[in-house]
């Protein structure tokens, strides 16, 4: 499978072992893993998420915890 877009993030193939999302924000670069092995998801929480403030990946994340932290590190302009 090609990249594909899913809860308004562009996935792309990761190393032969499902797909990567990454986006640059403020701080540095989110880095949103799905559907490889061995990632700490489930069915209702797809996403496991390296943001670029913590040290270790978080698991059970979904697109609202992604984008939740998004909002919090990217500068509103009025």
């Amino acid at each position: 499978m090609d990249s594909f877009i899913k809860d308004d993030m562009l996935f792309v193939p990761y190393m032969d072992d499902g797909f990567q999302c990454k986006m640059k924000v403020n701080n540095g670069v989110i880095s949103v893993r799905f559907g490889g092995s061995n990632l700490i998801t489930d069915n209702e929480h797809p996403y496991e998420v390296f943001y670029p403030d913590k040290d270790a990946p978080y698991g059970y994340q979904t697109a609202a915890d992604v984008w939740g932290y998004i909002l919090k590190h990217i500068p509103i302009i009025k």
